[in-house]
């Protein structure tokens, strides 16, 4: 937007909270990479917290957050859909409102009533939970500017099967599977070598916790406030 694009010819620094977003900032803005400075983001959730009652009481697979275009949550569900049928695992959405009409009717079209579930309590603690008992958490998504849940779901020790889109690779590292977000057998070959493999299950909770050693508040604090002084 204009507004926008105005406050960022007159900032002295923008920060970016992601590499890729730094990247967006100067392809559509023409910006000097100079005036950008990357900091990214901490997270919220405890690390290593024992959760020994979980919400659900049977096998599946966690997607979190909204499902608008670009989440690729339609094209997720028609990929996996015979997955999810013999493998009795079911696919539990947290967040972004109740299935709209058209969800509906691709998960009727698919006869997976049983299958793809809307969680509708949204608070932290249920949504860790969540995480914490998930086989794997699924991010399709095919554009993040940061990707927040990969965070969340390595605190929680949760393996990630995730898209590369946006910013996605940047953060995850070598912690999650990933897959090709506009490829349909790439995401199939990938969510069922997840599913029969506890060795990549069990390495993809180790990476996870590694990898959440690059980022915390504190961290985002220190970087925030270098920028700041940076300009005096």
């Amino acid at each position: 937007t204009n507004s926008k694009r105005e406050l960022i010819m007159r900032a002295d620094r923008i920060i970016a909270i992601s590499e890729n977003t730094k990247n967006d900032i100067i392809d559509y803005y023409k910006v000097d990479k100079s005036k950008i400075s990357v900091v990214h983001l901490g997270f919220s959730f405890p690390i290593n917290e024992e959760i020994t009652d979980p919400i659900l009481n049977f096998k599946y697979v966690l997607f979190v957050g909204k499902r608008i275009i670009y989440k690729n949550f339609l094209f997720t569900i028609e990929t996996i859909s015979d997955l999810l049928i013999k493998n009795d695992l079911k696919f539990v959405c947290f967040g972004g409102g109740g299935f709209s009409m058209k969800e509906i009717e691709l998960i009727q079209r698919l006869e997976l009533q049983e299958y793809v579930i809307h969680f509708n309590k949204y608070d932290d603690k249920s949504l860790h939970n969540l995480y914490s008992n998930a086989l794997f958490f699924l991010f399709p998504s095919l554009y993040e500017g940061f990707g927040l849940p990969l965070l969340e779901a390595f605190a929680s020790d949760c393996p990630v099967l995730s898209s590369y889109g946006g910013s996605l690779k940047e953060i995850g590292g070598d912690a999650p599977i990933y897959f090709n977000p506009e490829d349909s057998q790439s995401l199939y070959d990938t969510f069922s070598k997840l599913i029969g493999s506890s060795d990549m299950i069990k390495n993809c909770k180790k990476n996870g916790k590694e990898r959440l050693k690059y980022f915390s508040w504190d961290k985002t604090y220190e970087d925030t406030i270098k920028v700041y002084n940076s300009l005096f």
